[in-house]
């Protein structure tokens, strides 16, 4: 069946886009392979948590986030852009509530609750703000991006500290490699001439004085 589906979507691709030449060298036995492989990751799939797929699609939304925002925001104010985002991130989550049932929900609120989605709504809307801003003035996609996952080690430690996890000698080399990889992403090498204590070398130059060019036409 699944074999089956790989070959009518290859040949619906040929219809619709023939000059594209990525489906047209597959044959049943590549379909077959291709099946084999879905049907592994699928398996395996099944085999992970449910809470570190959810966790993969979260980053993989985050990264697309950024990517559209950075393409989306020339010439546009990052706060209005932020604005947009939100109300429409506002009407999307509607939906998905609406969808999903879970208005009744709202009988559980307490005040701590509530005072705590206040503040984190608080805090995510300036990290949008301040990662928009960072991006409007010509900040780099990939270098916005590595410096905000230093909210990673930042999360785990305020995790530490204030909500008593523990933490392994491994989590913690694993902690120190996002911080050293983030600074090895946004490292720049300066040019000679900004390094500081290594001053650029010139070849100096001849200074013509009066006696010199007397001299010289004399000769």
């Amino acid at each position: 069946m699944l074999q089956f589906i790989v070959q009518m979507t290859a040949l619906t691709c040929q219809k619709v886009r023939p000059d594209c030449e990525t489906f047209s060298h597959l044959t049943p036995t590549m379909c077959a392979n291709l099946c084999v492989c879905i049907g592994y990751g699928i398996f395996f799939i099944m085999q992970i948590p449910s809470w570190i797929i959810f966790a993969l699609l979260g980053a993989v939304a985050a990264a697309f986030t950024g990517f559209f925002a950075k393409i989306g925001m020339e010439g546009i104010d990052s706060t209005l852009a932020t604005t947009i985002r939100a109300v429409i991130g506002t009407a999307y989550l509607l939906v998905i509530t609406s969808a999903l049932h879970k208005w009744p929900h709202l009988k559980s609120l307490n005040h701590k609750a509530v005072w705590m989605m206040v503040l984190c709504g608080i805090a995510g809307t300036s990290s949008w703000l301040f990662q928009y801003h960072a991006m409007a003035i010509q900040g780099p996609l990939s270098l916005v991006s590595a410096i905000d996952k230093l909210s990673v080690p930042l999360t785990i430690v305020l995790a530490v500290t204030l909500l008593g996890e523990k933490l392994t000698t491994v989590n913690w080399i694993g902690v120190v490699l996002i911080v050293a990889g983030v600074y090895c992403v946004a490292f720049k090498p300066a040019k000679p001439a900004d390094r500081p204590g290594f001053p650029v070398v010139t070849q100096p130059r001849a200074i013509s004085t009066p006696e010199a060019s007397t001299s010289t036409r004399a000769e």
